[in-house]
């Protein structure tokens, strides 16, 4: 998130569990990337690190790492939604990479 925000100064509050849909990975994508920005906008919590895994028996859970927003620096516009235009998620031989717009 280092494009609206400077987070060398944040340290870390906390660690968030967010179950993720079954289905597609852009699902997946755009869950996480949904509960970055309300966390932000409502709890001023901003996402440090994420991490994402399947523990034996269940579904895949996203693991944010998240601190103080106030102690962050702010360099740009914050986002504010997660935009389904021309969004691409894809793995190949050098593992995976998105496509996505944020609206700020």
């Amino acid at each position: 998130m280092s494009s609206f925000a400077d987070t060398a100064g944040v340290r870390p509050r906390r660690t968030v569990a967010v179950e993720l849909p079954p289905g597609p990975a852009e699902d997946a994508l755009v869950t996480v990337l949904e509960e970055v920005i309300y966390r932000l906008e409502v709890d001023g919590e901003i996402t440090l690190d994420a991490e994402v895994a399947e523990p034996p028996g269940g579904g895949p859970v996203a693991r944010l790492t998240v601190g103080d927003a106030a102690e962050a620096t702010g360099v740009g516009a914050a986002p504010k939604a997660v935009s389904l235009h021309g969004l691409r998620f894809d793995r190949d031989a050098e593992g995976w990479s998105c496509t996505v717009t944020i609206d700020v």
